[in-house]
């Protein structure tokens, strides 16, 4: 729909954009034969000064790449694809692009585009995405046995929640940092703490 607006409408930039929007739409679907009509049509109509359109195509071919069992080409294309969103000041498609690198990639390599995309969603205003992407950070520690990482990957998670308005965000991340300190022996010092500055 976005695509063939900005095509009605003229507007070359956004078309582009919304072409490759719907090439990776396809590919979720289950037909990426038909999307890859979308991304041609992009790639097509793509100028190099056309920022947003450029990071939405490298992002859309990384995925297409990554399902045709290609995971290392993906990953030069996500890392190309970045770099690109974050000269650009794109930093919410900078999270996406990281996002899908650490979903492709294992070891210490997803760990940092994991943290990649954390530095990146600190530049929005966005604290639900920094305190859900930091929440992922810790759950993928916790499974690797990392639980003191973890711990520390839930508490900026509460830090960062706290500040927003979202009441059961908030009690989610209380719940998270109470799990990690169960896994690392520290749930009843703390449980003891609070006991002590409750009574004070």
């Amino acid at each position: 729909l976005t695509a063939a607006a900005a095509q009605a409408a003229n507007e070359p930039g956004l078309f582009v954009e919304g072409a490759a929007q719907a090439a990776h739409v396809y590919l979720l679907m289950g037909k990426p034969e038909e999307g890859e009509v979308w991304l041609e049509t992009a790639l097509a109509q793509s100028r190099d000064d056309d920022f947003r359109g450029r990071a939405r195509i490298l992002l859309t071919q990384a995925a297409y790449q990554h399902h045709k069992g290609d995971t290392s080409q993906a990953l030069e294309t996500c890392a190309e694809g970045h770099a690109l969103s974050r000269q650009s000041g794109q930093y919410v498609r900078a999270v996406q692009v990281a996002h899908l690198a650490a979903v492709m990639s294992s070891g210490e390599t997803q760990l940092r585009w994991c943290k990649r995309a954390i530095d990146d969603a600190a530049r929005t205003d966005d604290d639900l995405l920094v305190g859900a992407l930091w929440r992922q950070l810790g759950w993928l520690l916790e499974e690797r046995g990392l639980h003191d990482q973890a711990l520390e990957a839930f508490i900026q998670c509460r830090q960062v929640l706290s500040e927003s308005d979202n009441a059961h965000e908030q009690m989610v991340a209380d719940w998270q940092v109470g799990h990690a300190l169960r896994l690392v022996g520290r749930l009843s010092a703390e449980i003891g703490r609070a006991t002590c500055r409750e009574r004070v």
